[in-house]
């Protein structure tokens, strides 16, 4: 038996983030919080005049922030997106009117 070979896509699908995971909405949750942080972080810096690399507190803090930023850009190639335009065939209701499938129709902005 001959093997089949596998598409790009087939290969690359293994490393596609679900926009819906709970993993993924618990990390954007943190980087969230990250961003905040490192934005009082650097706005305390400019408001006086500090030099981070003399503070060894804020320089640990500001370096993995830097890091798990540099992560989080990385991740965002890797994030499934969704098509908001669906053919005629693909549309499915129930008995309510209600669209079954909400899965696809979700917009992630």
């Amino acid at each position: 038996m001959a093997e089949k070979t596998q598409t790009f896509d087939e290969r690359f699908a293994k490393f596609v983030i679900n926009p819906y995971s709970k993993y993924l909405i618990g990390w954007q949750l943190t980087m969230t919080l990250v961003y905040l942080v490192a934005i009082i972080l650097d706005s305390f810096i400019m408001s006086f005049h500090l030099q981070p690399l003399k503070e060894p507190d804020i320089n640990f803090w500001q370096t993995l922030f830097s890091f798990l930023m540099v992560i989080d850009i990385f991740l965002k190639f890797f994030i499934a997106f969704i098509s908001t335009k669906q053919s005629s065939d693909e549309e499915s209701s129930d008995e309510d009117g209600e669209d079954n499938n909400h899965y696809q129709n979700r917009k992630v902005g």
